[in-house]
């Protein structure tokens, strides 16, 4: 159901170490937010780009350097991914818990109206919110199913659940009448990536129109070919894997990627990891982030890594494609990236992103990373 409210993960393959936003938030239960309209009034602007509008109930409320700028590009990211119509622009509210649980119904971190695809949320930038949002606000859907708007926020939102792995249950997510809570999330989002690397963005897009026409279920066979069941019996035999490895990563894969130093066959990747620095997004759950996409064109040698960063970050590097199980992911400490055990092992060649978190707190937040 459009609104559902989102679980912070933590991708990691080397060393099994939660992601700093789940453990900030994970005693939070995903919940169901009300999908009907009310006349709740919205806060006034503060900020306007070409897709989103943001609005804040407490200008107060800290807000990191780059997040409205990275909710204005997930939207435009969103609605070519999934071949979505309209060009309506989202209002996205901010508010602290009082404002949520009186738009949301109860909700902790966030939700959208169905009809208006008004997002309402306690955090800056909510990806999975903006995903519910496009949908809305695409003139063509009339008819959204629970495990679709659920799956497709999943698949590409924010890669936030916790890293545990579940049996996929796919007729169990693609019947139920409303998807809800962090587990479901994870079975609706899971087959939803696999149903795409199956048959690709437009299958949805003729899932989407033919849905407001006929049964769901005829729409599914007309739309990807097979039947319900004839898909969950293949999804089942395929390998389930945490989110980080079937999450599409929209904005941290976008655009140009950094490459080596032909003069000296280094790769750079550095930056400020302060709130305020203009790439910067967050905070979510006390903790903020920023990322940089790169490519490789040879594999790495672990004994050439330079690594500096705060003490109090997370260094995470995760493949931009591929899927379950091939796509690399690590997460790990300044004390863990270097180590024997748990250290950052060999990339071989390809793009990948690399994601630094850290609390947000004062304070010098420069990192350099130095592959070769």
């Amino acid at each position: 159901m459009i609104g559902s409210c989102r679980r912070m993960k933590s991708p990691s393959r080397i060393p099994k170490t939660r992601r700093p936003l789940a453990l900030a938030l994970g005693s939070l239960l995903a919940a169901g937010c009300s999908p009907e309209e009310e006349d709740f009034p919205l806060p006034d602007v503060v900020w306007e780009g070409t897709s989103v509008r943001v609005r804040m109930e407490d200008p107060s409320i800290e807000v990191c350097g780059g997040s409205f700028e990275g909710l204005d590009r997930h939207v435009e990211l969103v609605r070519e991914a999934l071949l979505l119509e309209g060009d309506g622009v989202v209002e996205y509210s901010i508010g602290d818990e009082d404002f949520v649980d009186a738009g949301c119904d109860g909700s902790p971190l966030g939700c959208t109206k169905a009809t208006s695809g008004n997002v309402f949320t306690s955090l800056p930038l909510h990806q999975h919110e903006i995903v519910h949002a496009v949908r809305a606000l695409d003139p063509e859907l009339e008819y959204r199913s629970s495990a679709f708007e659920e799956g497709l926020a999943t698949l590409f939102g924010s890669d936030d659940l916790d890293n545990d792995i579940r049996p996929l249950e796919v007729m169990d997510i693609l019947t139920a009448s409303h998807v809800g809570g962090r587990e479901e999330y994870f079975r609706a989002g899971h087959a939803m990536a696999i149903l795409r690397d199956r048959h690709g963005a437009a299958a949805f897009r003729r899932f989407d129109v033919s849905s407001a026409s006929m049964d769901e279920d005829q729409a599914f066979i007309e739309a990807f070919g097979e039947s319900k069941e004839q898909f969950a019996a293949a999804a089942e035999g395929e390998p389930v894997c945490e989110q980080s490895q079937w999450w599409v990563p929209l904005l941290e894969c976008e655009g140009e990627p950094i490459v080596a130093d032909p003069a000296t066959d280094d790769l750079v990747l550095r930056g400020d990891l302060s709130c305020a620095a203009e790439d910067v997004r967050g905070p979510r759950g006390g903790w903020m982030w920023t990322f940089r996409h790169f490519r490789l064109d040879r594999s790495t040698s672990t004994i050439d890594y330079q690594i500096n960063m705060p003490e109090d970050a997370m260094l995470e590097i995760v493949g931009c494609y591929g899927g379950c199980p091939g796509r690399f992911a690590y997460i790990g400490g300044r004390y863990d990236v270097g180590s024997i055990l748990n250290g950052l092992p060999t990339l071989e060649p390809g793009e990948y992103f690399l994601r630094m978190s850290r609390p947000t707190t004062e304070g010098a937040g420069d990192f350099e990373v130095v592959l070769q």
